[in-house]
């Protein structure tokens, strides 16, 4: 497996993927993170996002500014 890697502070947090930025803002702790990696290799029609969701490790609300920062809303 792949390791978490550290995110290039230089590039705009509303730039990177959603399991980076739910632990920068410290939403999601690295063990979770992995434990949502790991799920979306068993189903990889789902996002990161839609998972996490889904296990209840992030709320609702947190989504929305992410998906929100990326222009979605």
């Amino acid at each position: 497996m792949k390791p978490l890697q550290v995110r290039d502070r230089r590039k705009p947090l509303s730039h990177a993927p959603i399991g980076e930025f739910l632990q920068e803002v410290e939403a999601m702790d690295p063990a979770t993170a992995k434990k949502v990696l790991q799920l979306q290799k068993r189903y990889p029609s789902k996002t990161f996002g839609q998972i996490a969701l889904e296990k209840g490790y992030v709320k609702d609300e947190l989504a929305k500014n992410y998906l929100s920062s990326k222009g979605f809303f």
